[in-house]
């Protein structure tokens, strides 16, 4: 296979040469317009003999293609034939044999040279899942030529990059290319009209703006952790007290220039430029906390001050003994600025004579360096770095959130790009702005008092049912140890609940009014939760640096260094670009197939952005307990109660399910994701509550003698109703549970093993604390082995964790436990799955060389798609056609009329009987549950039902596995009935195979009609105006369904084997020696919410989120 791959395989320049019949068919087009690195990669692959054997050269361009199919078998092909890393001529190569292999795949005579198959797809034709294909091929081939590629075809080149493999409808880069278009025409601009009206529109579904829930800030998602934090506001502190020092300093050193001036204008200057002086060189080895002034430091820091003080008592001295008796303003100008300076030692506390005691201000006690303090003691305003370091210092101590302040695209623009540039690692912000649909019974309770003097004490009962749909659109930020992340995209949820419960209560008499005491419970068994978020994924892949050499893989234990600056820049070039897109097109809008052009210039040809479609599903079972209890107080009439008063709920809620799933369809980088997880907490919440009441009086039954009505038999009744807490304070605590998530990345088609992690969520630190104290070891090994860490720091670092874990806890707290997988198990894994692939696709290529009917192959250069069915016409004997189906089921033609005619031939007189084709797998054809469609079918589906019934076993098996069906109620009826006959035991179609579904429908390709359907075609045209014989087509029909037997069989054989290797790789991937111990981190989750609308039993209102979250400490490995 080499020597026919290195002797016949030719790419070069003559292959994608002008056609023959164009001017320059003479001069091969890429010696006119190639560039010198196009020369290179052409005259590599042009090194090989000219005159191979016609055979070798169709099975080289066909090994090519096979080895194109998988990244590690392209490199292969790169080395064996010596071809030269240049990453733009290397990826349209790659384009280029992919495309060319999704063409002919499975085809049965596939073109022989890459410029046949040029000729053979010109762009505009094909299918549509074949349109892209021919785009890329075309857009490679013009890459190869050197010559410049249309937008189009640019854009389908980037498309193919990032493994998108089919366009049109439907489709994951249609998706890809209507979210990125919609992004960027109008939920950027909607920044600038958010308003009241948005927000009317908001509560009915429309207009969401998402990047204007950045007004209610980004929840510290900016931040960095808090040691990282805390080195800031340190440096800080210290640079700002170094420089206010060294202006004293300056003033101090010169007090006399100009003659007269004094350094301090009070004496809380005097001192507060002691203290700077003093914390400027504490700061430099100490912390904040360790810099408090005590009377001991305050006292040597007033024996320096005095020392000071006394020198410029002595300059001022020195300077009236040195003036002359012609200065007598300087001289007097001396002595009062002496006199000011006693005046303010004195007030300062500080007696000329040493060995007196020294009184500095009560104030000063206790005082610690912080930015405020520091701005109050620069004696001019700060500007320039001073101003800087207090604002920085200011910010961590008052922890201010970023916001967005203006209401315009630049401002969003800018804030954008500052938190990509400053959000740390684990980072993640979260933007959502949508609208929530629902029914909600859980504040309504109804009780009854006095009824029928049965109820002595009020009873309430309440039914809590809830339902609620939720769509919000969200833009999401977010960094990792891959990379940087851009979401665009959309969350569905819905919600459903119900439960019941009741209560029961107690009148005190109390004065002039009655106080009712009560107690209540509930409880929801069933409460369901599911999401779906779509939507589209950038992503800034982490770049290695330069210096870093990748030869032969990395080792567990080897420390990798990236390149964040350039991953960084990367990320917010593609945000600021996005927004530029919206300002500049602002009045006409681009198409998006045109912003799609576009983003494919912008990205160009590296592999720093991936662009890949996500589908998320979320599912979540939670149950609740309630207990309930509270005091009211009437404050209105008897007959119309109103009560006003306190209450408390407890509510136990335990979460059974928690899951997950993310699967990303296209990107270079393409992340899959398992969730699974459970838990549970407690949530008391105390208020102020109101109910309403109305009473009312009943008769008794007339009596019989004298038809009055009984005495005595007025009976009173009064019903009231709960209405809600609309004043609450609520505390969660007692949490429990953890979250297990197992997430595998490939880049460029291989598994990633330094960012495929193995990750675990508590959200008990004492349940974490124990879980990583069992490890200890496994974690101080892992700490040891960093550059320039020794065991003893490892251990010290360890302990600082674990009291960093005891001194963080609550409902916004989570903490993290992460393994990374071993570059070992990554490339078995990867050696499982791709053999797992090659069982698929190379069976199915061995499909397209089984023995088949020589006229068939003969007539036939590929499989076609199904195409619809022609209208019935009548047959050449003179029948007339079928009358018009029926709506959706077709009732078959009897027996006696035998199969319909094809291409116009009377039916076989006799035909084979044929085995029985094996059942397809039947579909899902609604989104109900089968029990609830069932039901529904009963009423809106008789027709169809009845129809079914009227088949028999055989017409239903041609419909079963013919599909001729389209609707989803005549494929049910249709698979009840089959269903029922089987249980009744009646179900036998083995007479004979149905070779025809009723007129007016289309065959799938494969089946017995399609397969008879080119060798009847090809026998009429041999012999114009003579039918083929009925023998002729029984054998097309049984040499039809061999060849499908054929295929089902190795189909199900290549798909047994690829399930096998896929089974290895998940039991590898899941056992816990294939895990490297990684990170352990205390998560920070924090969220704000404003909603605006309807909030009662019907809720309809608008919805705006912001939700950050940040490590606070992490210990990890890289």
């Amino acid at each position: 296979m080499l020597d026919r791959l290195t002797g016949g395989m030719r790419l070069g320049a003559p292959t994608f040469a002008a056609p023959d019949g164009s001017p320059d068919a003479h001069e091969p087009a890429l010696i006119r317009q190639a560039s010198a690195a196009s020369d290179a990669f052409f005259d590599a692959l042009s090194d090989f003999h000219d005159a191979a054997p016609a055979a070798e050269t169709g099975a080289a361009w066909r090994t090519a293609q096979l080895l194109a199919r998988y990244h590690a078998g392209f490199d292969a092909l790169c080395s064996l034939m010596q071809i030269p890393d240049v990453p733009e001529q290397r990826q349209a190569a790659h384009a280029f044999l992919q495309a060319a292999d999704a063409l002919q795949h499975g085809s049965v005579k596939p073109a022989g040279s890459p410029q046949a198959l040029l000729d053979k797809h010109p762009i505009g034709c094909g299918t549509p899942e074949e349109s892209l294909a021919i785009k890329t091929l075309h857009g490679a081939a013009a890459v190869l030529r050197g010559e410049t590629p249309t937008p189009e075809q640019a854009g389908a080149l980037f498309a193919w990059r990032q493994g998108f493999r089919e366009e049109g409808p439907g489709t994951a880069l249609d998706k890809t290319k209507a979210r990125i278009g919609r992004f960027v025409r109008r939920v950027i601009p909607r920044v600038e009209k958010h308003g009241w009206r948005t927000m009317l529109w908001q509560m009915i579904g429309k207009k969401a703006s998402p990047l204007s829930s950045a007004r209610l800030g980004l929840q510290a998602a900016h931040r960095k952790n808090l040691a990282g934090e805390y080195k800031d506001y340190v440096d800080a502190l210290r640079s700002a007290a170094t420089t206010l020092a060294a202006r004293y300093a300056q003033a101090e050193a010169a007090p006399l220039d100009p003659p007269g001036a004094l350094p301090w204008r009070s004496p809380q200057e005097m001192w507060s430029s002691a203290v700077l002086k003093h914390w400027a060189s504490a700061l430099a080895q100490a912390s904040p906390q360790d810099c408090v002034l005590t009377n001991d430091i305050l006292a040597a820091i007033g024996r320096q001050l005095r020392d000071t003080v006394t020198r410029a008592f002595d300059a001022l001295a020195a300077g009236i003994a040195q003036a002359t008796e012609h200065d007598d303003g300087l001289r007097e100008h001396l002595r009062a600025s002496l006199a000011t300076l006693t005046r303010l030692s004195q007030g300062a506390g500080l007696p000329p004579a040493r060995d007196s005691p020294i009184h500095p201000p009560p104030g000063l006690i206790g005082l610690a360096p912080s930015g405020a303090l520091l701005r109050s003691w620069s004696p001019a305003a700060p500007a320039g770095p001073l101003e800087k370091a207090l604002k920085s210092a200011e910010r961590i101590e008052q922890q201010d959130d970023l916001q967005l302040r203006e209401k315009t695209i630049e401002a969003a623009r800018e804030l954008i790009e500052s938190l990509l540039t400053t959000i740390d690692a684990g980072g993640k912000l979260r933007l959502a702005s949508g609208s929530a649909l629902g029914v909600n019974t859980g504040t309504l309770s109804t009780g009854l008092q006095n009824a029928g003097h049965a109820l002595a004490i009020p009873l309430s009962v309440q039914a809590d049912f809830h339902a609620s749909r939720k769509r919000q659109a969200v833009v999401e930020f977010g960094r990792g140890a891959h990379g940087r992340d851009l979401f665009i995209g959309t969350d569905k949820t819905v919600h459903a609940a119900a439960g019941c419960g009741g209560a029961i209560g107690y009148d005190i008499q109390v004065l002039a009014n009655r106080i009712r005491a009560s107690l209540g419970m509930s409880v929801v068994p069933i409460d369901v939760e599911r999401g779906k978020r779509v939507g589209v994924m950038f992503r800034a892949v982490r770049q290695l640096d330069r210096a870093q050499q990748t030869v032969g893989g990395y080792h567990d234990w080897e420390a990798v260094k990236y390149d964040d600056t350039a991953t960084r820049q990367a990320l917010i070039s593609l945000s600021n670009w996005l927004f530029e897109q919206a300002t500049e097109h602002r009045q006409r809008p681009l198409e998006r197939e045109a912003i799609w052009n576009a983003l494919a210039l912008h990205c160009g040809t590296g592999n720093t952005i991936s662009v890949g479609w996500v589908d998320q599903r979320k599912r979540r079972l939670r149950h609740k307990l309630r207990l309930s209890g509270g005091v009211q107080a009437r404050i209105s009439s008897k007959g119309a109660p109103i009560r006003v008063g306190p209450s408390a709920r407890l509510t136990a809620e335990a979460t059974s399910r928690d899951a997950t799933a993310t699967r990303e369809t296209a990107g270079i980088m393409r992340v899959e994701q398992s969730v699974q997880g459970h838990g549970g907490h407690l949530t008391l919440r105390a208020g102020l509550t109101y109910s309403a009441g109305k009473m009312f009086y009943t008769s008794a039954a007339p009596d019989a003698a004298t038809g009055s009505d009984a005495t005595g038999g007025r009976h009173r009744i009064t019903q009231g109703f709960n209405g809600g807490t609309p004043l609450s304070w609520s505390k969660q605590f007692a949490e429990l549970g953890h979250t297990v998530e197992v997430r595998t990345i490939h880049l460029n088609g291989r598994l990633a093993d330094r960012v495929s992690y193995s990750d675990k969520r508590y959200k008990s630190g004492t349940e974490f604390l124990a879980l990583i104290r069992t490890r200890q070891r496994v974690w101080i090994d892992m700490l040891s082995r960093k550059p320039g860490m020794t065991r003893e720091a490892a251990e010290q670092e360890f302990k600082v964790f674990c009291d960093m874990v005891e001194r963080h806890s609550g409902p916004n707290v989570s903490y993290l436990y992460r393994e990374r997988l071993k570059p070992a198990i990554a490339r078995e894994i990867e050696g499982q799955l791709d053999l797992a692939d090659m069982h698929r696709a190379l069976d199915i290529d061995a499909l397209a060389g089984l023995p088949a009917d020589s006229e068939r192959a003969s007539t036939e250069e590929g499989t076609s798609p199904p195409q619809p069915a022609s209208p019935a016409k009548p047959s050449l004997s003179g029948k007339h056609a079928a009358p018009a189906p029926a709506p959706d089921i077709v009732r078959g033609e009897a027996e006696a009329s035998g199969p319909p005619s094809v291409a116009g031939s009377p039916p076989p007189a006799a035909a084979e009987s044929v085995p029985l084709l094996t059942r397809p797998a039947m579909r899902k054809t609604s989104r109900l549950p089968d029990k609830a469609r069932n039901l529904l079918d009963k009423y809106t589906a008789k027709v169809q039902t009845a129809q079914a019934a009227g088949l028999n076993d055989t017409q239903l098996h041609t419909l079963l596995t013919g599909n001729a069906m389209t609707k989803g109620r005549s494929i049910r009826a249709v698979q009840r009935e089959v269903a029922k006959r089987i249980s009744e035991g009646t179900w036998s179609p083995n007479n004979r195979a149905r070779t025809a579904v009723p007129a007016g429908y289309a065959t799938l390709p494969g089946s017995p009609l399609e397969a008879a359907a080119p060798v009847a075609v090809a026998a009429a045209a041999h012999a114009p105006g003579s039918p083929p014989s009925a023998s002729h087509l029984a054998r097309a029909q049984s040499t039809g369904l061999t060849r499908r037997e054929s295929e089902a069989a190795a189909l199900a054989e290549a798909e047994t084997h690829a399930q096998a290797c896929e089974m290895a790789a998940d039991a590898v991937l899941f056992d816990e020696a294939s895990w490297l111990p990684e990170r352990l981190a205390i998560v920070e989750n924090i969220s704000r919410r404003e909603n605006k609308g309807l909030s009662t039993t019907l809720q309809l209102y608008g919805t705006s989120e912001a939700s950050g979250q940040r490590d606070l400490h992490n210990l990890k490995f890289g």
